[in-house]
């Protein structure tokens, strides 16, 4: 099962304007045997900024119970 939210938002940064898109996605599945019935799911969030190349600047992951996060860090 798969669930998505798009949202597009304004955000201020140091006096600064940008517009930025929010992509929120759950994704959960079973096992096939009987002995792997449990759920395995993941929530995964990606945040772009809303330019030509729709940049990443955020992704977070939510996996096992431990949160990962990928910032961008510098645009070359």
């Amino acid at each position: 099962m798969r669930e998505k939210t798009i949202r597009r938002y304004r955000i201020n940064v140091k006096g600064k304007d940008y517009r930025i898109w929010v992509l929120k996605v759950h994704i959960s599945r079973r096992g096939n045997s009987l002995r792997h019935q449990l759920r395995h799911q993941s929530d995964v969030t990606f945040y772009f900024l809303d330019d030509k190349n729709k940049t990443p600047i955020l992704i977070k992951v939510m996996a096992g119970g431990f949160y990962i996060t990928a910032r961008l860090k510098e645009i070359r």
